[in-house]
């Protein structure tokens, strides 16, 4: 199954909007790929396909805070 941009935005949307009051998410969405080849004598010898998907949160709550002087 292939992941498209619009479902990593989707994803990243979603996780977002679960936030609370007064909390702060980030979401960020990565997709990669990596394919290393290596032909010897004029025959594949190598074939190598990677693929990543992930999600990165960041979370911050935020409160009033005072100081009394």
């Amino acid at each position: 199954m292939s992941t498209t941009v619009d479902d990593l935005q989707a994803i990243a949307d979603r996780v977002v909007a679960q936030a609370g009051a007064g909390e702060q998410i980030e979401a960020y969405v990565s997709r990669g790929g990596e394919t290393a080849i290596r032909i010897y004598e004029g025959e594949l010898e190598h074939f190598v396909s990677a693929q990543s998907e992930g999600v990165f949160l960041c979370q911050s709550r935020w409160r009033n805070r005072h100081s009394h002087i």
